[in-house]
């Protein structure tokens, strides 16, 4: 063998890399859709894939005499794009085709027809209820009852008042009659929603609003008269009440959808800047609040008062 001999090794080393750098100058990559018209023009084979690939299309890897080419993707295809919903139905042509942004806005639109619904549902309620309880009251036949009809008609007045004056406030900053507008407003108008808070746990009967002390007048007047039916759908009224103006109070703090998440309203979709109402709305609203307050914390004076007015008419304590 002559593989000993430097003078034979050395040659056939440098025609080995000399081939080899040859061979590796030929390999070129390119992306899809760039190559050049010479290129086009050459007899591409595919190597390792069915012959069904064309370069102009295709990834992968040809070969065109002792050329071989890499092709792969374009990088434009894994940059985001957005197109317009006029060139969306272009690419579809005649098939039926649904935008998401439609899809939003029909949801929307249903939402809403369900939040209006639910609140006109709600006023329904809170009217029936509050005129039951004072007819209910005077239908007794109890002199508690009857101070507990009394004394509701003077904390429902104020009650009221309270609660629409909020839903004012509500419609002026927000243009909506929803429940919607409720979204997130304990972070924009802290002040306004105390002022409703205090008309809705008035409407329920928490202490010490005026609403619980009328309704315990009541409910003394409905035991003493034996008439626990009165009393049973006094409380079960409460209850709804409760859930109503609560499921309003998620709404306010956590937002319209806490199932996803009771931190979603902090999120960039909604403006949690301050943006509290007017004084000439926010002061009457507060006032009145204060009114319901006051009107629970001093029930005795009140009643002593309805008392004195109700004893010349000699309604019976108790007479069932």
């Amino acid at each position: 063998s002559n593989f000993d001999r430097g003078e034979v090794l050395v040659p056939m080393f440098q025609r080995i890399l000399k081939l080899g750098a040859r061979r590796l100058g030929q390999e070129t990559m390119i992306a899809c859709g760039e190559l050049s018209a010479v290129d086009r023009s050459q007899s591409w084979i595919p190597l390792g894939a069915d012959g069904t690939r064309d370069i102009r299309l295709h990834a992968g890897i040809y070969q065109a005499g002792e050329r071989i080419v890499a092709v792969n993707r374009p990088d434009a295809e894994d940059d985001h794009s957005v197109i317009t919903p006029e060139v969306a139905a272009q690419l579809f042509g005649e098939l039926p085709l649904q935008l998401s942004e439609q899809t939003n806005v029909e949801e929307s639109a249903l939402q809403g027809e369900v939040w209006r619904l639910f609140v006109i549902g709600m006023l329904a309620f809170l009217i029936i209820a509050e005129v039951g309880y004072m007819v209910g009251g005077v239908w007794l036949a109890d002199e508690t009852g009857m101070i507990g009809a009394i004394y509701h008609v003077i904390a429902d007045a104020f009650m009221t008042l309270c609660v629409f004056l909020f839903a004012g406030i509500l419609f002026a900053k927000t243009g909506k009659r929803d429940l919607s507008a409720m979204d997130g407003q304990f972070k924009k108008m802290p002040l306004t929603l105390v002022g409703f808070l205090v008309g809705a746990f008035s409407l329920i009967g928490i202490p010490p609003t005026a609403g619980f002390f009328s309704k315990w007048y009541l409910i003394q007047g409905g035991i003493n008269s034996g008439h626990y039916e009165y009393v049973i759908a006094l409380l079960i009224s409460s209850l709804i009440n409760a859930v109503l103006f609560f499921r309003m109070i998620e709404i306010a703090y956590f937002g319209v959808k806490p199932a996803e998440g009771h931190d979603h309203h902090q999120s960039d979709d909604h403006d949690t800047g301050r943006s509290e109402a007017s004084a000439s709305m926010l002061i009457p609203l507060l006032v009145t609040a204060a009114l319901l307050l006051l009107i629970g914390i001093f029930n005795k004076d009140i009643v002593v008062i309805i008392t004195d007015f109700v004893s010349p008419f000699n309604i019976a304590s108790g007479a069932r």
